[in-house]
């Protein structure tokens, strides 16, 4: 999931437009806290989204399937807003 600079958001899958996306590059305090909380979550199947990166711990099924009507909706609602 791509990560915009809002807290806890993210850009449907398919996005091609993503203005505010977060750099890529993260500091090493960041990459701590990644770590912290993929211990946090690694008994717990399901997406986990936190403030600057999201952890898809399994398949999960809905939250794809989440993403995917978002991204629809999405593109939808581009389309018809000419």
């Amino acid at each position: 999931m791509e990560m915009p600079q809002t807290p806890g958001e993210g850009y449907p899958a398919t996005s091609r437009y993503q203005p505010d996306e977060l750099p890529l590059e993260m500091t090493v305090d960041q990459l701590k806290t990644v770590e912290e909380a993929a211990i946090r979550v690694e008994s717990k199947p399901g997406p986990h989204v936190f403030d600057n990166f999201a952890i898809y711990n399994g398949p999960c099924y809905s939250a794809m399937i989440k993403q995917l009507f978002k991204a629809y909706f999405s593109n939808l609602k581009r389309r018809t807003a000419v």
